[in-house]
């Protein structure tokens, strides 16, 4: 409208500043228009996702940006509770989103609008990136007491495995004397086997624990899944309409937190 207007303005009153003016605010529009348009233009976008969160803890998300040119490129993240202003410098940049979700099960992130008015704020770019894969939230956790009513240690006994056969030294006892070789002729020798070694091995059972509010219990059961991480111990989960085998480690914590999200 401002164009228009001065460059009726000029050729009414033949006034040549008036229409130096049109022609300045004219060209800086078709700059802002191009040169904004290349904010957004061949810029790859990655987005990375953990696949499960807890309830009150912060959920990192990673946004992956590349781009085929060295051209510096100045964005905002718009989110529905805030904004963020970044600046892509490299061929690959990332930057992390931050949100604290508040509830137990799936959660599903807002669509995120990526924009640019550089450089002189006139005109805007913007594109939206909904992201349609589902994180689970798993529970925040309780403590609860280790009563043996309301948890199981089930202890594992790995059988002595044979390792060799070393000649009889005195002092050796003879229940690991292999009388088969003495008999045989080939001397007195003795078995050596591999020590022994004991796991506990813990059950969490839904059933088992007290009271009847479920999210209580779930919270209940998050905090023993995150004691026996810390004790690298070995643990199964028993729900009421699945359960997990016993195992340890990164991905069967993983699964377990992802089946109580689900519960």
């Amino acid at each position: 409208m401002l164009i228009v207007i001065t460059f009726i303005a000029g050729i009414n009153y033949a006034n040549n500043l008036v229409l130096g003016f049109c022609f300045l605010i004219t060209s800086l529009l078709c700059m802002s228009v191009y040169l904004t348009f290349k904010q957004l233009h061949q810029l790859k976008l990655e987005i990375f996702c953990p696949e499960v969160g807890q309830v009150n803890h912060v959920l990192q998300i990673q946004l992956q940006f590349k781009h085929s040119n060295h051209a510096i490129r100045y964005l905002m993240i718009h989110l529905p509770e805030s904004q963020q202003r970044i600046l892509l410098n490299q061929m690959s940049d990332s930057i992390i989103l931050e949100f604290i979700p508040t509830t137990r099960g799936a959660f599903e992130l807002p669509r995120i609008k990526i924009m640019s008015s550089y450089p002189f704020g006139i005109v805007q770019a913007w594109t939206y990136l909904q992201v349609t894969q589902k994180i689970w939230i798993a529970p925040a956790s309780i403590s609860i007491e280790m009563e043996d009513k309301y948890v199981q240690l089930k202890q594992q006994h790995d059988l002595d495995d044979f390792r060799e056969l070393q000649a009889y030294r005195e002092g050796d006892t003879l229940q690991h004397v292999s009388w088969k070789h003495l008999a045989r002729g080939q001397g007195w020798l003795t078995k050596q086997f591999e020590p022994h070694i004991e796991h506990n091995q813990l059950v969490i059972d839904y059933s088992a624990l007290p009271g009847h509010e479920h999210e209580q219990k779930l919270s209940w059961m998050m905090h023993l899944i995150e004691m026996s991480e810390q004790a690298d111990r070995s643990f199964s989960l028993i729900l009421p309409q699945t359960h997990l085998k016993p195992s340890m480690g990164a991905n069967h914590s993983i699964q377990a937190r992802k089946l109580l999200a689900q519960a």
